[in-house]
């Protein structure tokens, strides 16, 4: 838009624009302006100039033409430089590397006067490159080595001095057979007395091995033949725990030595002999068992958990019936176990005997039937051995009760009944017990309180109990009576159905303090709740317990009595 000039007139006649088409001008200059150069309200551009100066605040200038010389603190250029004039600077950084050198204008003005002693370098402007000629060396090569016929120091050849001017003997040692002093070669001292094998990178003799015994998984090296040069291997179906010792394998074949849990169909002897009825036993060969045809009971009765016991019937021995855990977690086949859940125990099948896949795990019988007490075993069954009825002691003695038995004599087993701590520490009223020492309970302040039990009998709406009704429709249920003893009827306004809540109900006394306790009751089948006591109200949650809906407009009576 080109320039919208005000027309001022020639005197003040009347000639010239009159207001309004002045201000339209002058509205059109300035739009203009910031529309060029703001953003058709403000100057957002950021340009602002003094008598001498002009700022511009991050402007976009397309192809600028500066014919004088700009002066600039500092240029920041993100493309490419096209110079055709001189550059001149105090300091040029190039990739971060400040250029602490002046280039001369003439690379070989670096050359020229070059001093070094025998080269001599000069610059070939013609094609850029540095022409380097080595002069005569400063050595003394006085006499011709070809005629040298002694040597300026003499050296000793074989214990021989010897200079160059005659020959002489120096004597081998044809049948030498070791090395002066051994080296070592490859880890092995070698003197050249004796041939040694050094271990090569592929077929090494020997490995550095440590003691460990902490991984659970592990896995055994092997070779896949008897002898020659062969690299480790490993499978993931043998694995070792290094922690409890245990070898794992999917399948095993051999003689066993040693105690194996399950059967096995072609054992002959046991690895340990056993003694029964007072004869070793190791399954060789048929034993005799004296049997005693009156063994029902112990000689002597023994007296388990305060029961007597002499064998001849069960007994019940107390247990804590709330037992969940033992107090002290215990490692069977090393898996920590304190009762709280099932465990696994590695290699164990879930019948208890041991997983011995592929080995005589699935014997059901001894391959010679043995003869014990009389009676032909063979491992299908189990069988009735009698025992003697003067036994006085069990063979293996048991744990009952955390005491070590053998029915030697008598034990005391503790029950629950006469338990003196409490295995896991319990919260009563905020003080933590474990039954080791009793504990005192902060009860409400009841200093104030010299009611007699006709008067604490908050049912007895006649015994001093203040009126109060309400009716939900109208109040929500709230109350206000300024008495310790409120005899409340509550007007339902909407059924309750069985087991719903109903809103709570706010009850204002001056009465009731902040430590005040407040008893309650109804007239019919709900559960009330006191919560929320504080100084001059408490709330009241009522639950409908009767196992029907409440009616609407039904009623119930609630008694309060605040302590």
């Amino acid at each position: 838009m080109a320039l919208q000039s005000l027309g001022i007139g020639s005197a003040n006649d009347g000639t010239g624009d009159n207001l309004r088409v002045a201000a339209d001008k002058v509205n059109d200059n300035f739009s203009e302006i910031y529309t060029l150069i703001g953003d058709a309200s403000a100057l957002s551009t950021g340009i602002s100039a003094t008598a001498s100066v002009i700022t511009l605040t991050t402007p976009t200038i397309v192809t600028p033409n500066i014919t004088g010389t700009a002066v600039m603190a500092d240029l920041d250029i993100s493309g490419d430089v096209d110079i055709d004039g001189t550059l001149e600077a105090d300091a040029i950084t190039i990739a971060g590397v400040t250029l602490s050198e002046t280039i001369s204008d003439t690379v070989g003005a670096m050359v020229g006067s070059n001093t070094e002693t025998g080269i001599t370098v000069s610059y070939d402007d013609a094609d850029n490159t540095l022409d380097f000629v080595v002069g005569t060396l400063n050595q003394d090569t006085t006499g011709n080595a070809a005629t040298a016929t002694i040597l300026e120091t003499a050296r000793t050849i074989g214990g021989t001095s010897f200079n160059g001017s005659a020959n002489i003997a120096v004597a081998l040692a044809a049948t030498a057979t070791t090395l002066a002093t051994a080296r070592t070669i490859g880890g092995t001292s070698f003197d050249g007395s004796a041939n040694i094998a050094v271990a090569l990178a592929s077929v090494g003799t020997a490995v550095t091995v440590a003691d460990e015994s902490t991984d659970t998984t592990c896995f055994p090296l092997f070779a896949t033949a008897a002898t020659g040069d062969l690299p480790p291997k490993s499978g993931s179906n043998l694995t070792f725990n290094s922690n409890t010792g245990l070898l794992t394998s999917t399948l095993l074949a051999g003689a066993l030595t040693g105690d194996v849990t399950g059967n096995a169909d072609t054992a002959t002897t046991l690895a340990t002999a056993r003694t029964i009825g007072g004869t070793s036993f190791n399954g060789s060969a048929n034993i005799a068992v004296g049997l005693a045809a009156t063994s029902t009971a112990l000689a002597t009765a023994r007296t388990i958990g305060g029961t007597s016991f002499d064998g001849t019937a069960n007994i019940a021995v107390g247990l804590a019936a709330t037992a969940t855990t033992l107090a002290t977690a215990r490692t069977i086949g090393g898996v920590s176990f304190n009762g709280s859940a099932n465990i696994n125990l590695p290699g164990v099948n879930a019948g208890g005997n041991q997983n011995t896949s592929g080995l005589a795990g699935t014997a059901t019988a001894l391959a010679t039937a043995r003869t014990i007490g009389g009676t032909s075993f063979d491992g299908t069954a189990n069988i009735a051995v009698g025992l003697a009825a003067t036994s006085t002691a069990l063979a293996t003695a048991r744990t009952i009760g955390g005491t070590s038995f053998d029915g030697t004599a008598n034990i005391a087993v503790a029950l629950a009944a006469t338990a003196t701590t409490l295995a896991t520490a319990r919260t009563i009223a905020g003080v933590s017990f474990n039954g080791s020492a009793n504990i005192t309970l902060a009860p409400t302040d009841l200093t104030d309180v010299t009611a007699t039990a006709v008067e604490l009998n908050i049912l007895d709406a006649s015994a001093g109990n203040t009126a109060a009704a309400s009716d939900v429709a109208s109040s929500a249920g709230a109350v206000t009576s300024n008495n310790f003893k409120i005899s409340h009827t509550l007007t339902l306004a909407a059924t309750l159905a069985d087991n719903a809540e109903h809103a709570d109900v706010v009850i204002t006394s001056d009465k009731v303090l902040a430590t005040s306790s407040v008893l309650a009751n109804a007239s019919i089948d709900v559960d009330i709740t006191i919560h929320t006591v504080v100084a001059g109200s408490f709330k009241v949650r009522i639950t409908n317990k009767s196992g029907s809906t409440l009616a609407n407009d039904s009623t119930m009576v609630l008694n309060y009595r605040i302590i």
